[in-house]
């Protein structure tokens, strides 16, 4: 440590190239995203921009259209009127007509239909040809020059054509079609080209087609007609491939359409992608150069700004560099203090302990008896100046002693353990702290050198488990621990590939006729059953007991939903219902025509110590249809008035009772219950019936329901499935 603070000379030129490293590479993203975003913008702008130029030009000439005509129109009436002055001196009253002109005074059988453009032009039918016409009135008479519309609309689109010849080039031209239908038919004309420029006339005349695709396929002619055709304002882009005139190659084309409604012409024109291009390398060459610039400054920027930051840097470390050393004794001395030692009681942590472990021959670990009780009658306070208490009296005991639990020490020792001596430390640790409270120990010890702190853990957890004040780890402690550990992985296997079975066991009426069944949980593997009781208490050690219940539970229910059996019993703990995943898994499957098959066996236990939320549970399944029994009666709590309050439907007496009735005093016990139950209709199930004697003996006594192997053991439902249907076959054979 000391060495690294004598180079922080050092640092200035590290941290120059380190962060001129992180600048300029940050520069380099933070640029290049920029630039890119900065291309998709200009690209973006420019598409844009391309756009509104195709809209101006196009619509520009949609309105020099209008215009033409309308110039057109205007001359060809002032020389109708100059013509009209002169027929009429010349010929009078004479009508005159043909495909071309109409001139005269109007004679009195003719009638004619006209109508009204622009609100100044008189389109006059006559012989179903429209004529653009002059009316002059002179006294009672009406004379009229008119010629013919088309010959007119000839010559303005005349003028249009030498004017679009003028303004096209191979980069800029426009184009003219006339449309025919909006709705074209099978063959999809629904066009025919009017004009395009010089290097194109040889299509004039052609017909459009929306059958017809561009070069890659795309039927843009079906896409721009729907679009004059839906778009009020007759206008629209559309993209496709056409030939360049100016590169002779196909291009993407980018086209602004509209539409002259006098006409009927489709207008058109367009920028093909490498016009595009130019422009985007122009502007994009424009920005480049901007950057660069300011690249140029950054870099220049950032040398001065560090060439200063360095200097400031320099003096700076000069300065602290020896306060630096002054402090790093210090520091050091905190940091192994706080990492290495308990803040309350001052002794070595366990950290501390893991490091001298290896020095030492055993180790003992002195767990403080109740000492959780202390800490809630006297409070934390109190709690930590017994703790300190306790530290000292062991230094005064042992030379290395460790605080590493909340109420746990250690201490190492030089020498090899016995079951002699921890006896002799076990009695001599007796301290008083004050005439009300005693401190006295549980003791896990070990002289297993390799793992110590370990070994005496699993020494002191077995002694609490085998409610022993002390033990010394041994091979016997090492084998049960290695058992334990292989067990409950066994029932983790036994989850995973739902080794979980319900084996099914009668019970009999006093006529010994079966009326139901109880689920007893099995585990099969590998063609072994194993029972309740060779793996329970390890479920519960490997906080897989509900699991293992929820899955017993659903595989009885369905057996039940499914006509299986006529009517099972199945056993629920207090810690079965107090679990709210199990207790609302019951609430949502079981309804009434599983209820009235079921029926539940709460197992009585000291452990129930919520009678109101089990008084709810049993309220609730009996909504449903299902019936209660009281499992294991005179084990437990065995309280009467409790009892009655949860209202169960049967009681069924502990084995223990059943076992030794042949004992008076069970006998009496026996007979109690069941007076008390018959008292309040309730039926009593006696269990463990093993012979006939027993069952004659319970029978005269008024039990109601029996069950035991002198009846049937625990079997498959697939068994009992196949026994009743060989009964049945048998019956009908004998009928």
């Amino acid at each position: 440590m000391k060495q690294n603070i004598l180079k922080l000379f050092y640092i200035p030129i590290i941290f120059f190239v380190l962060i001129s490293f992180i600048y300029f590479i940050s520069v380099y993203f933070i640029l290049k995203k920029e630039l890119n975003v900065k291309i998709i913008e200009i690209k973006k702008e420019l598409i844009k921009e391309k756009k509104e130029e195709l809209k101006k030009r196009v619509n520009n000439v949609n309105s020099l259209i209008d215009l033409i005509r309308k110039s057109v129109y205007s001359s060809t009436l002032e020389e109708l009127e100059e013509f009209l002055k002169l027929y009429i001196k010349v010929h009078n009253n004479e009508f005159y007509s043909n495909d071309i002109l109409i001139i005269g005074k109007i004679p009195s059988n003719i009638k004619f239909t006209y109508k009204i453009l622009d609100n100044k032009y008189v389109l006059l039918k006559y012989h179903n040809k429209l004529y653009l016409t002059f009316f002059k009135n002179k006294g009672k008479n009406i004379y009229i020059a008119g010629i013919n519309k088309n010959f007119i609309d000839d010559i303005v689109i005349q003028n249009i054509k030498k004017y679009l010849d003028l303004i096209s080039n191979s980069s800029n031209y426009f184009g003219l079609a006339k449309i025919l239908t909006f709705n074209p038919g099978k063959n999809g004309v629904f066009a025919q080209i009017v004009y395009l420029p010089v290097f194109f006339k040889n299509r004039e005349g052609m017909f459009l087609s929306v059958n017809n695709p561009d070069i890659k396929g795309n039927y843009f002619r079906k896409k721009y007609l729907k679009c004059l055709k839906n778009n009020k304002n007759k206008n629209c882009y559309v993209k496709y491939y056409f030939l360049n005139p100016a590169t002779q190659k196909i291009e993407e084309k980018l086209s602004y359409i509209t539409y002259n409604k006098f006409y009927k012409f489709m207008i058109l024109s367009g920028i093909y992608s490498s016009q595009i291009k130019q422009a985007f390398i122009r502007k994009t060459n424009k920005y480049i150069n901007e950057l660069t610039h300011l690249i140029v400054i950054l870099i220049l920027i950032y040398l001065f700004i560090f060439s200063f930051f360095m200097i400031i840097l320099y003096f700076i470390l000069k300065k602290i560099k020896l306060s630096l050393l002054e402090e790093y004794e210090i520091l050091k001395y905190d940091l192994e203090n706080k990492y290495y030692y308990d803040n309350v009681t001052n002794l070595p942590n366990r950290n501390k302990l893991l490091l001298d472990e290896k020095n030492a021959l055993s180790i003992m670990i002195l767990d403080i008896k109740n000492f959780s009780h202390i800490n809630e009658i006297y409070g934390y306070e109190k709690g930590d100046e017994i703790l300190k208490f306790i530290a000292n009296a062991l230094k005064e005991k042992y030379e290395f002693v460790y605080r590493i639990g909340d109420d746990e020490f250690a201490v190492l020792l030089d020498r090899i353990l016995s079951e002699d001596d921890i006896s002799i430390e076990y009695h001599s640790l007796l301290f008083n702290y004050n005439q009300f409270i005693n401190i006295t120990f549980l003791i896990g010890a070990s002289n297993e050198k390799d793992n110590l702190l370990k070994t005496a853990e699993i020494a002191l957890s077995f002694a609490i488990s085998e409610n022993k004040d002390y033990m010394l780890f041994n091979k016997e402690i090492e084998e049960l621990q290695k058992e334990k550990y292989e067990k409950i992985e066994f029932l983790k296997y036994v989850l995973i590939n739902d080794k979980i079975k319900p084996f099914y066991q009668c019970i009999v009426n006093r006529k010994k006729e079966i009326i139901k069944y109880e689920a007893l949980i099995r585990v099969i593997d590998k063609n072994k059953i194993y029972s309740p009781y060779y793996f329970m208490d390890y479920l519960i050690e490997g906080n897989l007991y509900n699991a293992f219940s929820r899955n017993m539970i659903m595989k009885v229910l369905n057996d039940v939903k499914k006509s299986y059996i006529n009517k099972a019993s199945i056993n629920l703990s207090f810690e079965d219902i107090n679990d709210e995943i199990t207790r609302n898994m019951l609430y949502n499957y079981i309804d009434d025509a599983i209820g009235e098959k079921l029926i539940i066996e709460i197992l009585e236990s000291e452990s129930i110590n919520d009678f109101d939320m089990v008084k709810k549970f049993i309220d609730n399944m009996k909504k449903r249809g299902v019936s209660i029994a009281i499992d294991d009666f005179g084990s437990g709590y065995s309280n009467f008035i409790v009892i009655l309050d949860l209202s169960p439907d049967y009681i069924k007496i502990d084995s223990s009772l059943i076992q030794n009735i042949n004992n008076k005093k069970y006998y009496d016990i026996v007979n109690m219950i069941i007076d008390f139950a018959h008292r309040y209709k309730i039926k009593v199930i006696a269990e463990y019936v093993d012979s006939q004697d027993v069952f004659e003996k319970l029978l005269s006594m008024g039990i109601d329901e029996f069950q035991g192997y002198y009846f049937c053991e625990p079997q498959p439902l697939e068994n009992i499935i196949k026994k009743d249907k060989i009964s049945s076959k048998k019956g009908n054979n004998e009928d």
